[in-house]
C-alpha cells in the first residue's frame, strides 16, 4: 500500500465536498423539501453524508469514489491489511483508507489497468453491483421480487441476479410504469440523493429499523430529460440528465439538443418532419394557438416544416411562411447534420421551374415542374425555399423572391383556350402518356375520363365564374389524367370527398356524369366553399400554399397547390402558351379590407377579405382625388358582381402582364 500516484486536481475537486464539516441538520438546506429528505437525513444524522459549504447536492451525479466512500462509511469498515492497491489514488486523495477498506471487504474493485477512476460517474448497474456485494458482506439474503423490469435486457447479464435479489429486499426498486411495467433504468447515472435512498435502506435492513411504510418501486421524479449532442447519423451523448424540460433547457448549451428519453423535445435549429400520430392518422394538424383548439391546416405525413421553438406542450412551426403550432406526437426533430437530403428547387435548360423533394422515410427525391423558372435563378444550381416564394441559395443566402404565376391565379379568370383547344390537347397528351407503355396509361386514349371534357368546363367557366384551364389542371394532377380508380370507377375526376384516412369500408360517391362532376366541383365545393370571402374555407381564390388559397385546406399535401399550378402551366405551353400572365396579380395587405361597389368610401361595401395575403386580379384603377385614395378595380370573388374596388395602398402587385 506504499505506492504513491499523483492525484489530478480535478479529481480533489470533485471529491472535496464528502469530507467537509457536516453542516447542521436543522438548518433549511438544499435537502429541505427534497423527495430523498428523510433518507438523507438519516445519512447526515450519522456522520455518513456530508456537504460543503454550499450544501448537500441531492441532484448532483455521484461518481464511484464518492459512493463507494458513502458504503464504507455507512458498514463502519476499517482500512486492514492487504495488498490491494489502485494506481490512480493515493493519501493526498482524502479518501484511500476507506476506498481501501471497502476494496479489502470485496464490496468494490478496480480495473486490470490496476486504476479504481474514482471521478467516472456511476451507472445504477454499477452502484446495484456494489450494493449486492454490501449486502453479501453482511450476511443478507436476497429474494425475488414479484415483478420483473421490462428493461432488463439493458443491464449486464451477470448483474441481473444481483439487482433482482436487492429490488427482493426492498433496497434497490425501480419505477412503475402507467402500463403496470416496471423500469430499472441500469444505464442512468445515479445521484447522491439515490445514493442515500438505498445505503439508508440497507441500514434499516440490517438494524431491523421499520419505515413508516413499505419501500415500493420508487416514485421519485425520473430523469427523463437530458442535454445531448447528435452525430450525423442520429446517434446521441448523454451530457446530464434533469427531471423537466424546463431544467434541461435552461442548461442548453450551443450545437446542444434536450432529449426526452430517446426523442429530441428542443433544438436551436433545424427540421421537424411530421409523422403518424398515435391514433394512427396520417395527418398533421397545423392549430392558430397552442392550445390546440382551432387548426388553420394540415399536412401529410413525412412534411418538412421549419422549426422555430418547443415547449414541453408543443412545437412551434413555421409552413409556408405562417406560424403555427403541432403536438409533438406529430414531430420528429432533426438538427441540420441529422438530414440526409433537402427539398430544392431548380432551373432546367428548358426554362421550367422543377422543385425536388426529398422523403426523409424512403431517402429517395420526386420532381416535377411547377411553373416557369424566375428571371435570376441560375440554371442547374439549387435553391431552397420555406414558403415557396421567396428562395435562398446553397449558401443560405436570400437570391430571389417568385410568385409562381398559376399558383397566384385567382379562379374568377378566364382562359383563351376554347373547348376545341381543351379536347386537343387532352387527346395529344394522352397519346403521349399511352406510348410510354406504362401500365396507368393502358389504352388512355380510348378510357381517360378526360375525353371530350372541353365543352364541360367552358360551360362552367361561363355559367359559374372558374377558369376552366385551372379546372383541367386540377383533374389531371387529381385522378392522374383521368386514368385513377376514381375516376374510372366514380366519375371522380377531383378528390371530392376522398380524405387520407379512410375507413376501408367508406362508399364512395358514384357521379352519373363527368358533366355532373364538374358541377359538383363548381357548385358545391370551390363556389360555396372557397372562392367567395365568406366561405368557411376561404383562404383566397387560387391553387396557392398552405399559407393562403385552396391548399390551405383542400389537401394535405404541401405543394398541392404548385403540382396543381405545375399541370396549368404544362398544359399552356403545350397549348402554345397565350395564357401564361395575361393578367395583373395583386396581394392584399391588410386584414379585414373592404371591397366596395364604388371607389369611394361609403355605405357601399360588397365584403371584406378577413386576412391579408388574398391573391386579385386588378383589371384598372381609379383616384379619388377628394379622398387622396387610388381605388383598385378588381375581379369579385363574390358571384353578386363582377369587379369591385379596394383602396390601393393595401394591394401589393405581384405580377404584371
Amino acid at each position: 500500500m506504499s505506492k504513491r500516484i499523483t492525484v489530478p486536481a480535478a479529481l480533489l475537486l470533485i471529491t472535496a465536498f464528502l469530507f467537509m464539516a457536516a453542516l447542521p441538520a436543522a438548518a433549511a438546506d438544499d435537502v429541505t423539501g427534497h423527495w430523498a429528505e428523510k433518507d438523507m437525513r438519516f445519512l447526515i444524522d450519522r456522520g455518513i453524508l456530508q456537504g460543503d459549504n454550499t450544501g448537500y447536492h441531492p441532484n448532483k451525479v455521484i461518481t464511484r469514489g464518492q459512493f463507494a466512500v458513502l458504503l464504507a462509511r455507512s458498514l463502519k469498515l476499517e482500512e486492514a491489511p492487504g495488498n490491494i492497491t489502485f494506481t490512480d489514488v493515493d493519501n493526498r486523495s482524502g479518501y484511500l483508507a476507506e476506498l481501501l477498506a471497502a476494496a479489502n471487504a470485496g464490496i468494490i474493485d478496480g480495473y486490470p489497468d490496476g486504476t479504481f477512476r474514482p471521478s467516472d460517474k456511476i451507472k445504477r448497474q454499477h452502484m446495484a453491483v456494489m450494493m449486492k456485494r454490501a449486502m453479501d458482506y453482511l450476511k443478507l439474503e436476497g429474494k425475488k421480487p414479484g415483478y420483473k423490469f421490462a428493461d432488463e435486457n439493458e443491464m449486464l447479464p451477470s448483474y441481473r441476479a444481483m439487482v433482482y435479489d436487492l429490488a427482493g429486499a426492498g433496497i434497490f426498486t425501480g419505477s412503475e410504469q402507467p402500463d403496470g411495467s416496471y423500469l430499472f433504468r441500469p444505464m442512468n447515472e445515479a445521484h447522491r440523493w439515490e445514493a442515500a435512498t438505498v445505503i439508508t435502506r440497507l441500514i434499516k435492513v440490517v438494524e431491523k429499523i421499520e419505515d413508516e411504510e413499505v419501500p415500493s418501486p420508487s416514485p421519485s421524479p425520473q430523469m427523463d430529460y437530458a442535454t445531448a449532442v447528435i452525430d450525423s447519423k442520429g446517434n446521441h451523448t448523454t451530457l446530464r440528465k434533469f427531471k423537466s424540460f424546463d431544467e434541461a433547457s435552461a442548461a442548453l448549451a450551443s450545437g446542444q439538443v434536450v432529449l426526452y428519453k430517446d426523442s429530441i423535445v428542443k433544438m436551436q435549429s433545424g427540421v421537424v418532419i411530421t409523422k403518424p400520430a398515435l391514433t394512427g392518422s396520417t395527418l398533421t394538424n397545423v392549430y392558430e394557438k397552442p392550445d390546440f383548439k382551432s387548426a388553420f391546416t394540415y399536412v401529410t405525413s413525412d412534411s418538412e416544416l421549419e422549426y422555430l421553438e418547443s415547449t414541453p406542450n408543443y412545437v412551434k412551426v413555421r409552413i409556408a411562411g405562417k406560424d403555427g403550432y403541432i403536438k409533438h406526437e406529430n414531430a420528429e426533430l432533426k438538427t441540420w447534420n441529422m438530414l440526409k437530403g433537402r427539398s430544392y428547387y431548380t432551373a432546367d435548360s428548358a426554362g421550367n421551374l422543377v422543385h425536388y423533394i426529398f422523403s426523409n422515410r424512403t431517402g429517395g427525391y420526386l420532381s416535377y415542374s411547377t411553373g416557369k423558372a424566375p428571371e435570376g435563378m441560375t440554371p442547374g444550381a439549387k435553391y431552397t425555399s420555406w414558403d415557396q416564394v421567396h428562395f435562398v441559395d446553397a449558401n443560405g443566402k436570400s437570391a430571389l423572391t417568385n410568385y409562381n404565376y398559376y399558383q397566384f391565379l385567382p379562379a374568377r379568370t378566364k382562359t383563351v383556350y376554347s373547348a376545341t383547344d381543351i379536347d386537343a390537347y387532352v387527346a395529344k397528351k394522352l397519346k403521349a402518356l399511352e406510348g410510354t407503355k406504362s401500365a396507368a396509361y393502358k389504352d388512355a386514349t380510348k378510357k381517360s375520363k378526360l375525353i371530350g371534357i372541353g365543352k364541360a368546363l367552358k360551360k362552367v367557366e361561363e355559367e359559374k365564374g372558374i377558369n376552366a384551364l385551372m379546372i383541367l389542371a386540377l383533374a389531371q394532377h387529381e385522378s392522374n389524367y383521368g386514368m385513377s380508380d376514381k375516376a374510372q370507377l366514380y366519375n371522380n375526376l377531383f378528390g371530392l370527398a376522398v380524405y387520407d384516412d379512410l375507413d376501408k369500408d367508406h362508399k364512395f360517391h358514384k357521379y352519373r356524369s363527368i358533366e355532373e362532376n364538374v358541377n359538383t366541383l363548381a357548385d358545391r365545393y370551390w363556389n360555396k366553399n372557397y372562392i367567395p370571402p365568406t366561405g368557411p374555407y376561404a383562404n383566397g381564390a387560387a391553387f396557392g400554399t398552405k399559407a393562403v388559397g385552396f391548399n390551405v385546406k383542400y389537401a394535405s399535401d404541401p405543394y398541392w397547390g404548385a403540382k396543381a399550378a405545375g399541370h396549368a402551366y404544362r398544359a399552356d405551353k403545350e397549348m402554345g402558351g397565350r395564357d401564361y400572365g395575361r393578367y395583373t396579380i395583386g396581394l392584399t395587405t391588410a386584414d379585414n379590407l373592404k371591397a366596395r361597389t364604388s371607389p369611394e368610401i361609403g355605405n357601399n361595401i360588397q365584403f371584406a377579405y378577413k386576412k391579408s395575403g388574398m391573391p386579385v386580379v386588378i383589371i384598372g384603377s381609379n383616384y379619388n382625388e377628394a379622398e387622396k385614395i387610388n381605388w383598385q378595380n378588381i375581379l369579385s370573388d363574390d358571384r353578386g358582381r363582377y369587379s369591385v374596388h379596394v383602396a390601393g395602398q393595401y394591394v401589393d402587385v405581384i405580377h404584371k402582364p
